[in-house]
């Protein structure tokens, strides 16, 4: 497997001429024929976190979005891995392709899609050249069309804003636009739980839009969880993938694999349903929290404890109130047995990795005081109705939340994750992936990371290792970029279908529409 495309022949398959000269297919390295590109590169440099690999893998881009022909490319790259980078390098190097329209899916909720609208407006520093709008604020689409300008468009992936850009591309003349439709987080809502003749809504809308006048649509869809992609939409359709493109994850990336080898994960007895009346491991957990953050702060470090609980409001509000009621009726047994050797003996609290003393005991002990002292605003809900939280920001705080803590955020500082947002039975493979929001780029402080979870949802993660496995023993190389054509997705599919067959009792990989119902 080498780092250009690979096409290689499967059983019964025969390779066209046009895939065998995609072999052959170099590297650009003249960056500066691509100028939009080739700007975007100095922001992905100062960030220093994803410059080589995402520039590298964008330009690959260049024969699918060269192709006079429509195409469906299915984009798969791990949780918290710089997807959000690749999306944005991909726009600025259609623009440098001459691409006209662009629609970008940006997400199914406001948050999300003015999140990536005002990113959008930053990273591609909106010029004569580059107009930006929502699907909320468009004019009809022929107004846009034969300047010398491109529209990006950013879509909330709703039926209502899908049904307005389907009227935008039907009553506009595309014959001679080249247009890309970006689909964020593809595997959410994007795949057709409807069946064949009870198509799903936001998946017929979809569908729809790629079915137009114009021969060069092309539909780059991007997921960090591809199976329902794969499994449920049918093959028929304009969205089911032509090709499947792996993105390689930067190097210090540490995702599934990395944290499985090294001993992050705790079993919790406790379901979303009876964790709250569990004070003394609610109180064991806040103790460990104050410990690793007491220690975080000698490095200038901030530190987060998340609980991602349920997809209802009403627990979030329950278990917040039952944190900040722990820590008032029992402040004094926080500062003067809690943080107490014996405790730490008692807890057995070197499970968890640590070494403790006196010192640092009596360090932690500071650094609960200081959070007590502005309890109330340190613990906060993140969902629909106290959406606007901001993260990140605090020296030590604790984040309670459901839907909105499954996807799209990257915890900066987080420290310790509890994820009880997990089903009684089988377990949505993808939908648990999504809320491990401890992947991405820990190598600094992964060490100090602790992460609970029933035992079925930690039995869910070692398996995912197995997945990965069928997927590189089908070419979806996760070290190298892979490119897979749509013969060689279908072996995929009839893998995981075996697989998922295999493995019914524990998870399931398809038939879901968005989050699971049963969480």
């Amino acid at each position: 497997m080498t780092n250009d495309f690979y096409f290689g022949p499967r059983s019964g398959y025969k390779t066209s001429d046009e895939e065998k000269n995609m072999t052959s297919l170099k590297p650009i390295e003249n960056l500066e024929s691509f100028p939009f590109l080739y700007n975007y590169s100095f922001d992905l440099k100062k960030d220093g976190k994803f410059y080589d690999t995402t520039i590298k893998q964008i330009l690959k881009l260049k024969h699918f979005l060269s192709t006079e022909r429509k195409t469906s490319i299915l984009v798969n790259g791990q949780v918290q891995s710089g997807k959000t980078s690749f999306i944005i390098g991909s726009i600025n190097y259609a623009i440098d392709l001459s691409y006209n329209l662009i629609f970008f899916l940006a997400g199914s909720t406001n948050d999300l899609l003015n999140q990536s609208l005002d990113r959008l407006k930053e990273k591609l520093k909106e010029s004569k050249k580059i107009n930006i709008k929502s699907i909320s604020t468009m004019s009809p689409l022929n107004n846009y069309l034969n300047k010398d300008e491109v529209l990006v468009c950013t879509v909330l992936k709703e039926t209502k804003n899908l049904a307005n850009l389907n009227s935008f591309i039907n009553s506009a003349n595309l014959v001679n636009q080249k247009v890309l439709l970006i689909d964020d987080e593809a595997d959410y809502a994007s795949v057709n739980v409807g069946g064949k003749n009870d198509k799903s809504k936001i998946f017929d809308s979809i569908n729809g839009i790629l079915i137009i006048k114009s021969l060069n649509t092309k539909y780059l869809a991007i997921t960090a969880t591809p199976f329902s992609n794969i499994l449920t939409n049918s093959f028929s359709s304009e969205m089911y993938p032509d090709y499947m493109i792996n993105l390689v994850p930067n190097p210090n990336y540490t995702g599934n694999n990395f944290f499985n080898k090294h001993n992050n994960y705790f079993i919790l007895n406790n379901t979303k349903h009876n964790f709250d009346i569990d004070e003394e491991k609610i109180t064991e957990i806040l103790v460990l929290f104050f410990y690793i953050s007491s220690q975080e702060q000698k490095k200038n470090q901030k530190s987060q404890l998340l609980f991602n609980i349920d997809l209802n409001n009403n627990s979030h509000s329950q278990l917040r109130s039952k944190i900040i009621n722990i820590c008032q009726r029992h402040i004094h047994k926080f500062l003067n047995h809690l943080f107490d050797s014996q405790y730490f003996f008692d807890k057995k609290m070197d499970q968890y990795g640590i070494n403790y003393s006196e010192e640092m005991l009596n360090e932690a002990k500071t650094t609960f005081l200081k959070f007590y002292q502005n309890l109330d605003e340190n613990i906060y809900e993140l969902n629909g109705t106290n959406k606007d939280a901001i993260v990140n920001q605090k020296n030590i705080e604790i984040i309670i939340g459901g839907i909105l803590l499954s996807r799209g955020i990257t915890f900066e500082n987080l420290a310790i994750e509890v994820l009880l947002n997990v089903p009684k039975g089988p377990i949505a493979m993808d939908t648990l992936l999504q809320r491990a929001r401890w992947f991405g780029y820990r190598k600094e402080n992964y060490q100090t990371m602790k992460i609970f979870m029933p035992s079925m949802a930690r039995e869910t993660f070692v398996a995912y290792d197995e997945v990965l496995e069928i997927l590189k023993h089908n070419q979806l190389d996760y070290e190298n970029l892979s490119v897979l054509n749509k013969e060689e997705i279908l072996h995929i599919k009839k893998d995981l279908e075996f697989f998922q067959k295999k493995n019914k009792n524990l998870f399931k990989l398809t038939n879901k529409k968005g989050e699971d119902k049963n969480d």
